[in-house]
């Protein structure tokens, strides 16, 4: 639980797992309950894994979200380089309910190269007043190796009432950059825009 943390690093953790990376320790499963990850209150600029080696974390088996951001006024904090909602190998479901859920989050905040796949529901959801999220090279209903089925129950990402130039997809600045895109696939739906007040959205370069 990060409320009001600063620069905080959280790095090679099992998150709702067991040591293994592949049990449900308490077998609960997705029922109602905690988020693995919660960043809440003023937290800014905390960085949830990396892609370097030994920095993942697994963050799955969790009773609701994997990483949850709940505040207004967390911003710049960086979702990177997870497995979340897989076991430790990335090729298999050890479901959170959804993967990364933005609920309200402030802006800036970024959700890269991770694994997001096999949660229940939704892979990522970006809902409320959220601005400004960056979504780049994820696999989203995929494994590790980018074409085993990990797929998520719901929709891949879906977006509901996030406004002002939240960012989905990769190529937004024409380089065609290959690293920066996400793979959405096998899930129950690829991604999915609604509500009023949802506005420039981007999706690009997938």
């Amino acid at each position: 639980y990060l409320n009001g943390a600063v620069n905080s690093i959280v790095y090679g953790n099992y998150i709702g797992t067991d040591a293994t990376g592949t049990l449900d320790p308490d077998g609960t499963g997705y029922a109602a309950g905690r988020s693995g990850i919660y960043i809440d209150g003023a937290s800014t600029g905390n960085q949830i894994g990396n892609t370097i080696a030994g920095a993942r974390n697994v963050i799955s088996a969790n009773n609701w979200q994997g990483v949850d951001i709940i505040s207004s006024a967390a911003t710049n904090n960086t979702i990177a380089g997870n497995y979340i909602g897989t076991t430790l190998t990335g090729l298999a479901a050890l479901p959170n309910m959804d993967g990364v859920g933005y609920w309200g989050a402030g802006t800036g905040n970024s959700t890269l190269a991770n694994v997001i796949s096999g949660n229940a529901d939704e892979g990522i959801s970006i809902g409320n007043a959220s601005t400004g999220a960056i979504l780049q090279g994820n696999y989203v209903g995929l494994g590790m190796d980018g074409s085993t089925v990990v797929a998520n129950g719901g929709t891949g990402i879906v977006i509901y009432g996030g406004t002002t130039n939240t960012l989905i997809g990769t190529d937004v600045d024409g380089s065609n950059d290959t690293a920066e895109r996400n793979v959405i696939s096998a899930n129950a739906a690829g991604i999915i825009v609604s509500d009023a007040g949802t506005t420039g959205t981007v999706i690009a370069g997938n």
